[in-house]
């Protein structure tokens, strides 16, 4: 669900940030910009189960239900699950913008090749992903 939610807010903004005159001559900034708020909301669905995992793969919780109210249940604990929420952003926005942004542009640049003989396939947009990734992950 959370992939749903990035790829969608993804690709809503990046429509968007085209149709901006300013924005449109830069093309792998508006990657960049979409894809970390993207990888924003698509956090809200991802985060809050992955903490409750966390909880109960440490033996802090007994049930998903415990690791949810030890979550969520005072203010001081929503306040540092907000706390762990941005510690997660601070890892993960920078990474999904950078991957999908390098993806965007390595299909840009092959696509200005034609020379290249490269066809629009799945297994091509899996090399540039992954290497995209690779890259990003550095």
């Amino acid at each position: 669900p959370n992939c749903a939610v990035y790829l969608g807010v993804y690709e809503a903004l990046k429509d968007a940030f085209f149709s901006v005159p300013a924005l449109a001559q830069y093309p792998f900034v508006i990657f960049l910009l979409a894809g970390a708020i993207g990888d924003f909301f698509g956090s809200i669905v991802r985060v809050p189960p992955e903490l409750v995992n966390k909880k109960l793969q440490l033996g802090l919780a007994d049930s998903p239900m415990s690791a949810l109210k030890s979550l969520f249940g005072s203010k001081t604990q929503r306040a540092a699950t907000l706390e762990t929420w941005f510690a997660i952003l601070s890892r993960d926005m920078p990474h999904g913008a950078i991957q999908i942004a390098l993806y965007e542009q390595a299909k840009l640049v092959i696509e200005s090749m034609p020379g290249l003989g490269v066809q629009d396939s799945t297994l091509e947009h899996a090399v540039i992903g992954a290497c995209a990734g690779a890259v990003a992950a550095m």
